[in-house]
């Protein structure tokens, strides 16, 4: 199954009002949106390095005076280097062994889902990095569900699905 930007959209719409007050009731006083970057793909052999993800999409969810989405965009990039999940880097301290200056940020806020040679990287980035990190795992796991509920659909007898 492919992750589709259709796809992601719909998980952003659906995540809004959950995000909307994680936002609201954040410890980063003043922040009105966050800033998301999904990037989904196939890994191709060896030298993750250099597969790039097949779909790379940023979006926001509300609206800010700050951009955050370089730092979105670091954290993606960092998880989809190295499988990892930036918060699992952080907690373990290696993060300074695989770094890569002015590309990476290690924040946690980054959730990555391998599955066989498909990889999915959520991450998020404005607020306390446990609030980031609970938006990319509400986002991941939302985005999963459509996954999973087109499959059951395309499974089922019928055209529409009903059995």
């Amino acid at each position: 199954m492919k992750i589709t930007s259709e796809i992601v959209q719909e998980a952003i719409r659906i995540a809004e009002p959950t995000v909307f007050e994680i936002v609201k009731t954040s410890l980063s006083k003043g922040k009105t949106g966050v800033s998301v970057v999904v990037m989904f793909g196939h890994l191709k052999g060896r030298g993750i390095n250099r597969t790039k993800p097949e779909l790379k999409m940023a979006a926001t969810i509300g609206s800010s005076e700050i951009k955050y989405d370089e730092f979105a965009m670091r954290k993606a990039n960092l998880s989809w280097r190295t499988g990892s999940d930036c918060d699992e880097i952080t907690k373990n301290f290696y993060h300074s062994l695989i770094l890569e200056e002015g590309t990476d940020t290690p924040y946690a806020g980054s959730n990555v889902l391998n599955v066989g040679d498909l990889r999915l990287v959520v991450a998020t980035s404005a607020l306390k990095e446990r609030e980031d990190q609970a938006i990319s795992i509400l986002l991941l796991t939302i985005i999963m569900m459509l996954v999973n509920r087109k499959v059951i659909v395309a499974e089922l007898p019928g055209a529409n699905g009903v059995i």
